[in-house]
This record gives structure tokens, C-alpha cells and sequence, in this order.
């Protein structure tokens, strides 16, 4: 069964199971019900009908726990969080590598950030990338801290926000960096397979390589290019080229935002594993 693909379609769902299912919502009104439930829909890309209804299910014992009787965005983002990547691990952190953590995530955030408002002053819907939605400093699974996207319902995926996507990945790695003198570290290694699937995928079945042009390139069965070895040498050099244009740009975000970095990781890093450490695109 295909996923609800635009939040309106995720909003129904949840509605009618939130009927179903008895849950009651924050909010004095139906307008600050209303925003909890959007956020919940446009938090949910990707989700399936069943995903939905396990997330939902997790609503009361999470709410049970929190000490809530209703369901809020606190309490919606620590269910969401569970059934993505499980709860918080409260394993000792050392204290520098709580500040790299924060440093790192909102580098992230701010990247992002950046591209999202340039894209929005072109008031050009089809290169709008996705947005912040909140940061997670909490170690859970195999992620010592993440930022999550929203998205912008755009399905066009152009060349805007391919590059958007990319400069977000490497947000984390130009902040450590640029604060800590770190050349690549684990913490990257998500991040990085992220450029090199979104660059690789931009050339060979997009047309975006300024060498290769507006083509599709044929793989052989085990997924490479199945072309002549100049091709080849002509499709790694776009893939580089878009790769190291993405880092250029978060490079240069990092360095003009530098000090807000640094004023988010001191404010926060304290915070890093314990449980408490979520924060709103809002409130970042």
C-alpha cells in the first residue's frame, strides 16, 4: 500500500483515528487542535496508513508516562521518536562530545534554514526545499542527535533542492570544523552517504551534470554506469563538482552564523541524553 503522499492526504487518517482510537488533544480551541494535528501530518512524510496507527497507538502510554493526560506536540514528538529510532539512550556522554553533538546538529538546522528562506524570497513553489521541523540531542538507536525535516510538499525535486539537501547534509560536518578543527569524523558517515546518493542520482538520472547534460544513464545489473570509460570520468567529475559546491556553500553559512552556533551549543549541550532535548523549528 502506497503512503499518503501529501499531508492533507496523512491529516484524514489521523483525524479518523484519533476518533476512533478515543485521543484527546491539547488546545483551548479548535484552531491550537488543529495545529498539533498538522504538524503531526506534515511531521509523518512517508508514513503508511499502518505507521500511522502505530505511532497513534503510542500516544498513551508515552502521555501515561509524561504525566499528560492529552496529547500535545511534546508528547506526539517523543512517540514520533520512538517509533523511528527508539527511546533515549542515557549512557554516560562525555562532556566534549555533548558540545560537538549540539554544534553538529545545529549546523545541520541551520543550513537548512539558509536555503529554505533564500528559496522562499524566489516565491517559486517547485524549487522550495524542505524546512526545519525540530532537533533531537538525544542519543537514540544508531544517531547520537538529529535534525528533522518538514516537508514542503514539493515533489518536483528540482535542481534547488537537490542542492538545498546537500548543503543540509554537510551542515554538521563544516560545523565541526569549523569550531572543533575536525577534518570528518564518524558522525558524518550518514551524512555523507546522504551527498553521494542525492549528487550520484542528480547526474546519472536527472540531467544535472554540466558534463554529461540532460540524459539518463544506463547501469549494468550491479548499478553502475554502463557507458565508455570517458563517460565515466565525465559523470564523477559532475558528481564532485556538485558534492564540493554543496560543502562550498555550508561552509560559508557556518562561518557568517559561527557565533549562533556557539550560543545554541552553550545553551543546550548541558541538556544532550537526557531525555529532555527536543527543540522546535520555533524555538531554534
Amino acid at each position: 500500500v502506497y503512503p499518503p503522499q501529501y499531508a492533507n492526504e496523512r491529516k484524514e487518517v489521523i483525524n479518523y483515528y484519533i476518533d476512533k482510537m478515543g485521543i484527546e488533544i491539547e488546545g483551548d480551541n479548535d484552531e491550537e487542535k488543529n495545529e498539533i494535528i498538522q504538524n503531526m501530518a506534515e511531521t509523518t512524510q512517508g508514513f503508511t496508513v499502518v505507521d500511522l496507527v502505530y505511532l497513534l497507538g503510542l500516544f498513551k502510554p508515552v502521555a501515561d508516562e509524561m504525566g499528560k493526560d492529552k496529547v500535545g506536540n511534546e508528547v506526539f514528538l517523543e512517540a514520533y521518536l520512538q517509533a523511528v529510532s527508539g527511546r533515549t539512550n542515557m549512557a554516560y556522554i562525555p562532556e566534549h562530545k555533548k558540545k560537538i553533538t549540539a554544534s553538529h546538529e545545529a549546523g545541520h538546522a541551520l543550513a537548512l534554514q539558509v536555503m529554505y528562506e533564500i528559496a522562499e524570497k524566489q516565491d517559486t513553489p517547485w524549487h522550495l526545499p524542505d524546512k526545519v521541523n525540530f532537533i533531537t540531542l538525544d542519543p537514540r538507536g544508531d544517531f547520537g542527535g538529529a535534525m528533522f525535516h518538514k516537508s514542503s510538499d514539493n515533489h518536483n525535486i528540482s535542481f534547488e533542492k537537490v542542492m538545498s539537501d546537500i548543503v543540509c547534509s554537510y551542515g554538521g560536518h563544516s560545523a565541526e570544523k569549523n569550531i572543533y578543527n575536525m577534518c570528518g569524523s564518524w558522525g558524518i558517515t550518514s551524512d555523507m552517504q546522504n551527498v553521494s546518493a542525492r549528487a550520484r542520482t542528480a547526474v546519472l538520472d536527472m540531467g544535472m551534470g554540466k558534463n554529461t547534460g540532460v540524459i539518463h544513464t544506463p547501469r549494468t545489473i550491479m548499478g553502475n554506469a554502463d557507458v565508455s570509460e570517458k563517460k565515466k570520468e565525465l559523470i564523477e567529475q559532475d558528481i564532485d563538482t556538485i558534492a564540493n559546491t554543496g560543502m562550498e556553500i555550508s561552509d560559508m553559512i557556518i562561518d557568517e552564523y559561527r557565533d549562533f552556533i556557539l550560543e545554541f551549543t552553550e545553551k543546550y549541550y548541558s541538556r544532550v541524553g537526557t531525555g529532555k532535548c527536543t527543540i522546535s523549528s520555533r524555538e531554534f
